[in-house]
């Protein structure tokens, strides 16, 4: 027969405070009551996103800066992203070019000699890397300049002309992540 431990009641105690106290917060948020600073968007089913826009949705790429600029910006020239934001700290947004494929084996990959008369699809490649920017509740409005970080060193490279999606995501105080959101768009010649 095995030896059942007990466990000590300190410890009972320590557990229990802590369940009852979870059971608070988390009805406190449903109720609609602010639970500020303590981050628990994991209790109160975490970070979201809604109503991605860019507005134009073709546009040139600035001639210099980072990503996003607080500096307004020319006409023809960059494009005003809104979204708004619940239980996040930060926005994630990746760029991923439009491109065509071929169908092979379920998965479109890029056109060649051997698949070239595999059925056509649309495919997305990344560009650079991922970006950030810091979020709070409610809608957020970012410039965004058409550049992109390099995906190898420093610095930043323009969008070339073409057809682009915009990716973003919610991270949360303790980093997890709200599902992806994505808006079209169009980079053309500068005039």
């Amino acid at each position: 027969m095995r030896e059942v431990r007990r466990i000590p009641a300190r410890s009972r105690r320590f557990v229990a405070a802590l369940f009852v106290g979870a059971l608070s917060v988390s009805a406190l948020a449903h109720s609609g009551v602010a639970v500020a600073g303590l981050g628990l968007g994991g209790l109160t089913g975490g970070p979201s996103l809604s109503g991605l826009k860019l507005s134009p949705t073709v546009f040139a790429v600035a001639r210099s800066g980072g990503p996003f600029t607080k500096a307004p910006l020319k006409p023809g020239v960059g494009t005003k992203v809104t979204v708004d934001v619940s239980d996040a700290r930060s926005l994630q947004f990746v760029v991923d070019r439009k491109l065509p494929g071929r169908r092979v084996g379920g998965r479109c990959v890029a056109p060649s000699a051997s698949n070239r008369n595999a059925p056509s699809c649309v495919r997305f490649k990344p560009v650079g890397r991922s970006f950030s920017t810091s979020a709070h509740d409610g809608r957020n409005t970012l410039r965004f300049t058409g550049r992109v970080p390099r995906l190898r060193g420093s610095g930043v490279i323009p969008l070339a002309p073409g057809s682009y999606r915009l990716r973003v995501q919610a991270i949360g105080a303790i980093g997890n992540r709200s599902p992806e959101l994505a808006a079209a768009f169009k980079v053309r010649s500068a005039r």
